[in-house]
């Protein structure tokens, strides 16, 4: 049979009967449009498709079955007799492009961004190296492509809004690192210049493995074990895992012998010190604990996991690894100064020194809002609602609020007036989200209603959510089986009664509008907005409860 299809492709004779192979057809390719501009926003979508006649082997003899060893090609050249094409293998007669396919496409060949110039397509049948292939029409699409700066990956908060920080890929090779000063289970996700968005895969137990799946659920945001500090992570594309290495401490020495303090609001370590004016050499050393796939989030396995990490080159480039090398630095005065480990660049770390002692930023534990209620019977603009800090580096706050306002609402640093107001230009944001100023107008109001909220100091923005359901998620070790909780005559206070059978490791979390990236968690009685699985002990395993939560004072009982 092996001999048999060989020899079938030209002729073959047995028991004086040929078998000739039929001949290609011509192949018509159409495509749906001939002029494309692409832009970032059009990453995901179609932007380009193409459809063609189909062909298939037969032999003159209806009892004998040409074998398949028919292959179509799709070329893609910046030249119209097809020279130096990109090829690929199709198996249908037909083929689509995205707009990030088709960018990446147009970069390959060298195109030069928002210029419009000629793509060649055609579409290659071919049998067997030694005869002749069939080729198609030669379709011209003018593709006008957008630049794709493959060094650089954004990080995203966990609503997917931009943080202004990004993690570098010195080789563009999709394997992205740098430092993050992050909060206890803290959540992000990774954007990459081609508009590719990656978390953590959907499913518990699977820490620290990838996904840029666009289903739903299919991707949660990555995230930080429970310690807060500074983390290097590195986030692999390729093999689709992330790695956080939490390090707690860094050393000085050589000509300062010291410990530094981590300045996590700016991602920097400082050290104050009387300088003067001249050289030093130092060398800056530590531990890192490692969280990846084998460990988890597990803090002893990771403190098992560990190894020592310094930093070496030069001053303005330092390189982070896990030796450590002696760094020469000029100081241009003398007195009271700050060295400065700065972390923020993740193509190039830098030390250097500032006149001054330099303290740790802080930031405010609450964000207040008032007007929020001032269509409420005989309320007045007050201070009695406020969000909660929980993402310290972008100053981000979150909280559950009552809303029923006539005029719209302001956020106030203080709970006085003439401390800092934010609000919006006047005539933009609505109700659901917006851009934030210093001194800005009323922010539009909703419909009344309960609502989640948030807002970032750092990125001037805000969002609301009405809330719709309000789940318990992860009782008794199960995360399929979900109880959805009733809203009460008091706004923002929600219950349920359940039955408790068993314990687990992970406790529950409560989620709201069935959406992963907004849960609280806590732990005695205090819930915190994507905060840990709230644990229960074995005294409650065999008997019928009422988890009660209340979510604008952040509380929860199990009676």
């Amino acid at each position: 049979m092996c001999l048999f299809a060989i020899l079938a492709f030209a002729s073959c004779e047995k028991d004086e009967t040929k078998l000739y192979l039929s001949p290609l057809e011509d192949t018509d390719l159409v495509a749906t449009t001939n002029r494309v501009i692409l832009s970032a926003d059009l990453a995901r979508q179609q932007v380009l498709s193409f459809a063609w006649t189909g062909q298939s082997l037969t032999v003159n003899d209806p009892n004998y079955s040409a074998p398949n060893v028919l292959t179509a090609t799709m070329l893609v050249s910046s030249n119209e007799d097809m020279r130096n094409a990109i090829e690929s293998n199709e198996t249908s007669n037909s083929k689509s492009y995205s707009g990030q396919e088709l960018n990446t496409l147009a970069n390959n060949l060298g195109l030069e961004p928002s210029v419009a110039t000629p793509v060649y397509f055609c579409l290659k049948y071919s049998v067997s190296p030694n005869t002749a292939p069939v080729y198609s029409n030669v379709v011209e699409v003018a593709v006008s492509p957008y630049f794709i700066d493959m060094r650089y990956a954004s990080l995203l908060d966990s609503d997917k809004n931009e943080i202004n920080k990004t993690f570098f890929s010195e080789n563009k090779d999709g394997i992205y690192s740098g430092f993050m000063g992050a909060g206890a289970w803290y959540g992000y996700f990774l954007k990459e210049g081609d508009g590719t968005v990656w978390g953590n895969i959907g499913e518990s137990g699977k820490e620290f493995f990838l996904s840029s799946s666009e289903t739903p659920d299919a991707r949660w945001n990555m995230w930080y074990p429970g310690l807060t500090g500074c983390y290097y992570s590195i986030v692999n594309t390729k093999a689709e895992v992330w790695s956080a290495m939490y390090i707690p401490s860094l050393t000085l020495s050589g000509d300062i012998e010291a410990e530094m303090t981590y300045d996590r609001p700016n991602n920097r370590w400082i050290y104050v010190f009387d300088a003067k004016e001249g050289s030093i050499n130092i060398t800056i050393s530590g531990t890192g604990n490692q969280y990846d796939t084998n460990v988890g989030v597990d803090d002893e396995a990771a403190a098992l996991n560990s190894s020592t990490v310094g930093f070496s080159g030069d001053s303005q480039n330092l390189i982070f690894g896990k030796d450590a090398s002696s760094v020469s630095l000029n100081i241009t005065g003398s007195g009271e100064s700050t060295l400065i480990l700065d972390l923020n660049n993740a193509d190039a770390f830098k030390i250097y020194v500032e006149s001054g002692a330099t303290e740790e930023e802080t930031v405010n534990e609450k964000l207040w809002i008032t007007g929020q209620d001032d269509g409420i019977t005989n309320a007045d603009w007050n201070f009695d609602s406020y969000l909660r800090l929980y993402n310290e580096d972008n100053k981000s706050y979150n909280g559950v609020v009552n809303i029923n306002s006539l005029w719209g609402y302001q956020f106030f640093a203080q709970p006085e007036w003439g401390a800092t107001i934010y609000g919006v230009e006047e005539g933009t944001g609505t109700p659901e989200s917006g851009e934030l100023v210093e001194g800005g107008k009323n922010i539009p109001q909703p419909e009344p209603g309960v609502y989640l909220m948030n807002a970032s100091l750092s990125a001037m923005s805000y969002q609301t959510m009405l809330i719709t359901d309000v789940t318990v998620e992860g009782l008794n070790d199960n995360w399929t089986v979900n109880y959805p909780m009733s809203a009460t005559s008091i706004p923002g206070v929600y219950e349920v009664t359940v039955d408790i059978t068993n314990n687990c490791g992970w406790g529950f979390k409560f989620l709201i509008n069935w959406d992963w990236n907004h849960v609280y968690g806590g732990y005695d009685g205090i819930t915190y907005y994507n905060g840990s699985d709230i644990k229960y002990d074995d005294s409650l395993i065999g008997g019928t409860y009422t988890i009660t939560l209340d979510l604008i004072n952040g509380t929860y009982t199990i009676q």
